[in-house]
């Protein structure tokens, strides 16, 4: 993408707008779906250890 078309530019694109572009599009992206995995890690630690309780729960209490 050209520097001029892109809505987020800085006051230090003129240095050179592609590269500085691009290590800031590609940066943003690794930090972006690390934030996801990180979320939906925590997602899973969740429903695991409810479901732990869950199975707790009807093991001390059904005596299955």
């Amino acid at each position: 993408m050209p520097a001029h078309s892109n809505r987020t530019w800085t006051a230090d694109f003129h240095t050179n707008p592609h590269t500085h572009y691009n290590n800031y599009y590609v940066t943003n992206k690794i930090l972006i779906e690390w934030e996801l995995s990180l979320i939906v890690r925590r997602i899973i630690d969740a429903l695991s250890s409810c479901l732990a309780i869950v199975f707790d729960y009807t093991n001390t209490n059904l005596n299955i």
